[in-house]
């Protein structure tokens, strides 16, 4: 579903007319010297200053009426910069070749100047709108997006923003370097039946298979911040809203910067490690995925007998270049048919994953 171009509109002209009053707030955003010599925690100021600061009261006027789009849930993505806005287009397209128009989901992209530029070219992806957030709206509310990597941490200001302009119940973050290979309602389903959890993610190893395995069981410090057994990849992220906000997440994220400053807990993965810690210390918080909606190259999905079949596909550690290649190339062939070429009856009928003839097995058998 779309978002009224009207709301749009309106949107930007108030971002622009606020520019002057935030230009502060972007510039000290953006202005963190991540390799100049004694700034090890200049990201943990920035973002703690940037999470009391006082919102702008003139951007937060466009939200007074939120547009309703009806649908109870969005899923969003992120892209900065010309190589991770190609690459968010292209999950997005895989995205797309499920869409209907009559769906329960909306579709979000968090974009900065480069990003909106490129995705105005593609759109619309099939039968998909991407409704577009400017980055420097999340700035005007006070967000650090460059946490560890670029506009890597949005994804911990989106729930408050997206969540004034419109209605959803929930929202699913993705990574731009993941793949959705069949459909995504079940995972909708599963976050729609529990609602005990504030943010939902999949296991950075299954546990079952190998337990004390993983990122987070090859350090003390790592150790000391994972969660569960084997900590938890936020490459596919779920929030259930109302939680979001109730158990005040991001006041829990303030309180975890603090300990980082004191160098009580050390976040290599940013906030990765700041929900792993959150759910580590509280794990009602968290409500754990199948892993079939996080399959990564590193996590062999698979069941007693078989490999699970792949709902998102996740190329992390730049593995769409490298080993599954092949695998990223077949998929992008396979959603361009699909969305482009087949009709809608055919393309609802089979999955992008069955209709790329890819078997899972291979992925991880040499």
């Amino acid at each position: 579903m779309k978002i009224s171009e009207n709301v749009h509109k309106e949107m930007k002209s108030k971002v622009k007319a606020a520019s002057n009053t935030t230009s502060h707030v972007k510039q000290e955003a953006f202005g963190i010297a991540w390799s100049e010599p004694g700034s090890k925690f200049a990201y943990l100021k920035s973002l703690e200053d940037a999470l009391t600061k006082p919102k702008n009261a003139e951007f937060m006027k466009m939200y007074a009426s939120p547009a309703k789009s009806g649908a109870p849930f969005a899923l969003f993505e992120v892209g900065c910069g010309e190589h991770y806005c190609r690459e968010m287009i292209t999950s997005l397209r895989s995205l797309a070749v499920q869409y209907t128009a009559n769906g329960n989901w909306d579709a979000w992209c968090v974009v900065d100047e480069a990003c909106n530029k490129l995705l105005d070219r593609e759109l619309p992806l099939g039968d998909m709108i991407c409704n577009k957030l400017p980055i420097q709206e999340l700035l005007s509310v006070g967000s650090v997006n460059d946490l560890f990597h670029k506009c890597a941490s949005a994804r911990l200001w989106v729930p408050q923003v997206l969540t004034n302009l419109a209605s959803y119940e929930r929202l699913v973050y993705l990574d731009s370097d993941t793949m959705i290979t069949d459909s995504i309602q079940p995972m909708l389903q599963i976050m729609k039946k529990q609602n005990a959890a504030a943010f939902s993610m999949v296991e950075g190893m299954d546990s079952t298979i190998c337990a004390g395995c993983g990122w987070y069981n090859t350090k003390p410090s790592r150790r000391a911040v994972g969660a569960g057994v084997n900590g938890y990849n936020s490459g596919v992220l779920g929030i259930n809203v109302h939680l979001w906000h109730q158990e005040g997440i991001v006041d829990k994220v303030l309180g975890i910067l603090q300990e980082a400053k004191k160098g009580q807990v050390l976040l290599e993965l940013g906030d990765q490690d700041i929900l792993n810690l959150m759910a580590k210390r509280n794990s009602s918080l968290l409500q754990q995925l199948p892993c079939e909606f996080n399959m990564r190259s590193d996590f062999p999905c698979r069941g007693k007998f078989d490999y699970h079949t792949p709902v998102v596909i996740h190329g992390s550690r730049n593995i769409f270049h490298k080993k599954w290649k092949k695998l990223y190339e077949a998929l992008i062939h396979q959603t361009h048919t699909m969305l482009y070429e087949w009709s809608n009856e055919q393309r609802f009928a089979m999955s992008l994953w069955e209709a790329s003839g890819v078997n899972v097995s291979s992925l991880f058998e040499d």
